[in-house]
């Protein structure tokens, strides 16, 4: 970190300045750094610990496109233990590869081999907050970290997965805001096999971000629409052009994620087509078995009896029997987790209703309310 402010480290810099528009005050109380080749890192380690020299020898300081990027941020665990270093190209240091269609892309990032990711990014640095945003780019969490934004994290360029998931349940965290990029609709090459208007990665990421917390944990999520960065990109790109006070306002127009979810599913929706129609029905009902807020199931009640005309009454009796159903499935998944497999019963309270039940083991059946 300290060797990013040195000559040496001038092109990493001026990147992150000049190209970035990053403001060198904040750089200063971000992580960033520059990374050194790795060889001089080694002799470095060697003087300062002669007694390691076998553990130095094997220090993995590198990734799949070798000890050519020079830009980096330490990735830690929850605990705050570096597990390893994001990399980052600058534009002398990018490498371009060509898939197998024959189009030529940039590689922009690599990391340290062996680095784990199991939690998500900067998380060991939001301790006792309640509501954590969630981005896309490990750059736009460290920095948006730096700048003031204290509960920004980051899953790097794929999807949320369980063990960020896991990580999130474990530090107790109540509310998160998924903030993913703002990609455009494109038009696939034809050389794909796409034919037709794609949506971005981002919209479609969010999606499946929301429906994991909702099905596998009490995190509320909520969802900043990526098109609410319109015309910017991604939130680095909004960030820079509105600045930390507009950035933050902006946080303040999420949406509820089942909501959000909610609309995303009127949006696929073809009246034309009756068996869209009835997908469009089942779905909606499916998501009143995600939470158990009573507001959230008042919201999608009225958007079913809006939808399809439906008297209140007829929609709270298919919400009910869902509910139902959703109910048994879930507890019958509770003989999978069983590990002693001598005992039979299992008895349990469910959740929603307060109610004594027990799940058979041998029989495979969950008996409500007993």
């Amino acid at each position: 970190h300290e060797l990013l402010f040195t000559e040496e480290a001038k092109e990493v810099k001026d990147y992150l300045v000049n190209t970035r528009h990053y403001d060198s005050e904040v750089l200063k109380k971000s992580e960033f750094c520059y990374f050194p080749p790795a060889n001089d890192i080694k002799d470095y380690l060697r003087k300062a610990h002669p007694e390691k020299e076998a553990d130095i020898n094997d220090l993995p300081l590198f990734g799949r496109t070798g000890d050519k990027y020079r830009l980096a941020i330490p990735y830690r665990n929850r605990k705050g233990e570096i597990t390893g270093f994001i990399k980052r190209a600058t534009p002398s240091t990018v490498i371009i590869e060509t898939d197998k269609y024959g189009k030529p892309s940039e590689v922009r990032y690599d990391s340290t081999k062996g680095l784990n990711k199991e939690d998500i990014f900067n998380l060991c640095k939001c301790k006792d907050q309640e509501t954590l945003i969630i981005f896309e780019g490990y750059p736009d969490a460290g920095y948006f970290y730096a700048a003031g934004i204290e509960n920004a994290t980051a899953v790097g360029q794929g999807l949320l997965s369980d063990s960020h998931l896991k990580s999130l349940c474990i530090s107790k965290v109540k509310n998160v805001i998924i903030s993913f990029d703002n990609d455009k609709e494109k038009e696939e090459d034809k050389k794909t096999g796409k034919i037709g208007k794609q949506e971005g990665p981002g919209i479609v990421n969010t999606e499946e971000a929301v429906r994991l917390i909702l099905n596998e944990s009490d995190i509320i999520p909520f969802v900043l629409d990526p098109k609410l960065l319109d015309p910017h990109k991604d939130p680095d790109e909004y960030f820079r052009a509105n600045g930390l006070d507009a950035t933050k306002a902006r946080y303040k127009k999420v949406t509820k994620g089942i909501l959000w979810l909610a609309d995303r599913i009127l949006l696929k929706s073809d009246d034309n087509d009756q068996l869209s129609k009835q997908n469009t029905r089942d779905e909606l009902l499916y998501l009143t078995t995600l939470t158990p807020d009573a507001e959230d199931i008042a919201a999608l009640t009225k958007i079913i009896m809006d939808k399809f005309k439906l008297d209140k009454a007829l929609v709270n009796k298919l919400v009910k029997e869902r509910q139902k159903e959703s109910r048994i499935e879930k507890y019958k998944k509770v003989k999978n987790s069983i590990i002693n497999k001598q005992k039979r019963y299992i008895p349990f309270i469910e959740r929603s209703t307060s109610s004594y039940s027990y799940l058979d083991t041998k029989e495979g059946d969950v008996y409500m309310g007993v």
